[in-house]
């Protein structure tokens, strides 16, 4: 087996193709169609972060265990997009323990599949550039000829501006207070048009992410 990867790998290099250092044999995993409903293993392994993927009913899914977070997203067929948060039809997490690795994958594998609610996206906003001065009151100046993108994520457009908009309790712990921080998005003037659309392509019916029930999963 070793001496395959060792192959596959030097041809990789060569020819320039993908290679997949956590490649796994799907029906090693076929057992586990028995919990999860449609579910198929291709890839799974690393530390930190721990990673899988494969296919959920047919639609392409990442696993990523990092931090003491588990993200599942699942995306449209046939994309990659969904390796990022911002491509992402479905996604769920869940907290985990520190470099708990591949030991939990199963278990967290069997939480997050029923949790997978339509993911949220990522939208950009167009407002003036705040340039900030070295000042040590957190000071700025307005560049009205320069264009600097506000983030927010959301279900929805009047959603994700909000949370564009929300002060930062980090850098209110820094001295950036929140009432400066609102007089900072009035300064910037940000649009509530943004730069981007949701252009995700959503299947006419939600998969069904029921998993099997099972006794004494911990």
């Amino acid at each position: 087996m070793l001496e395959n990867r060792k192959e596959e790998f030097l041809n990789a290099l060569e020819t320039g193709e993908h290679f997949d250092l956590y490649a796994q044999d799907p029906n090693d995993w076929s057992e586990l169609t028995k919990l999860i409903p449609g579910i198929m293993i291709t890839s799974a392994g690393g530390i930190v972060p721990f990673q899988a993927e494969g296919t959920l009913h047919g639609f392409p899914f990442y696993y990523r265990d990092r931090h003491g977070v588990a993200e599942l997203r699942v995306g449209a067929v046939g994309s990659t997009d969904h390796i990022l948060p911002a491509g992402a039809l479905y996604s769920a997490s869940v907290e985990t323990p520190e470099f708990e690795g591949a030991d939990h994958f199963v278990k967290n594998l069997y939480h997050l599949v029923p949790e997978l609610k339509k993911a949220p996206f990522l939208y950009r906003f167009p407002g003036h550039k705040a340039t900030f001065l070295n000042d040590g009151n957190w000071g700025y100046t307005i560049d009205r000829s320069s264009v600097e993108e506000a983030l927010g994520w959301g279900h929805s457009l009047e959603e994700a501006y909000v949370n564009s908009s929300t002060p930062s309790t980090y850098l209110a712990e820094k001295g950036f207070s929140l009432e400066a921080q609102r007089k900072l998005w009035i300064d910037r003037e940000v649009d509530t048009r943004p730069l981007n659309r949701d252009e995700r392509a959503y299947p006419p019916v939600t998969p069904d992410f029921r998993v099997n029930p099972i006794e004494n999963l911990k």
